[in-house]
């Protein structure tokens, strides 16, 4: 049971972190993560109160989501406040269902004395939340168009870099929470 579920929230975090757009259009649909993650948090919910609070938290976002597929490109410049509040509300939800799906892995690692991956889940919580946090403030570099260039390229290095980094755990946990 815990290598599907597993393997469904290694894909989810896939889809739900790397976001690359082509004319607006998301190559990376959030949907198809947070289907994966209702997925494998139907069957994780009953080891952990912190899945189950995951799955109720991970329903709306699948509605949310398809709000995110598509965003209209804005080439009069300024921001497009409707899409942005949107986004915003992706942003803290899916922080909610990704705290509680760690903090689910952080519990069960206690139970089965797997302090090591204990500790790692909260590390790459953090991680996560970090790299959220830093890409709701480049909104703050739009002014300064030159350091905004660099600032969007480092945060796009950083979550590719903690996409994988999660990636490794998921299949780390995988092998050791059996």
């Amino acid at each position: 049971m815990f290598d599907k579920a597993f393997t469904n929230l290694y894909w989810g975090f896939l889809f739900v972190s790397l976001d690359f757009r082509i004319n607006g259009v998301t190559l990376l649909p959030d949907i198809i993560g947070y289907i994966l993650f209702a997925v494998a948090l139907s069957s994780l919910a009953s080891h952990s109160k912190y899945w189950d609070k995951a799955k109720n938290f991970n329903l709306p976002m699948i509605f949310v989501s398809l709000f995110t597929i598509y965003e209209p490109q804005n080439h009069g410049g300024g921001l497009n406040v409707q899409f942005n509040l949107i986004e915003l509300l992706a942003i803290i939800l899916s922080l909610f269902v990704v705290y509680h799906i760690f903090m689910g892995i952080k519990e069960v690692g206690d139970s089965k004395e797997q302090y090591e991956i204990s500790e790692e889940a909260q590390q790459k919580w953090y991680y996560f939340l970090g790299v959220k946090i830093a890409s709701l403030v480049g909104f703050v570099f739009l002014v300064v168009p030159s350091i905004a260039v660099v600032y969007v390229i480092a945060v796009l290095i950083a979550n590719i870099t903690i996409t994988l980094l999660i990636m490794g755990f998921i299949s780390k946990c995988q092998l050791s929470l059996k």
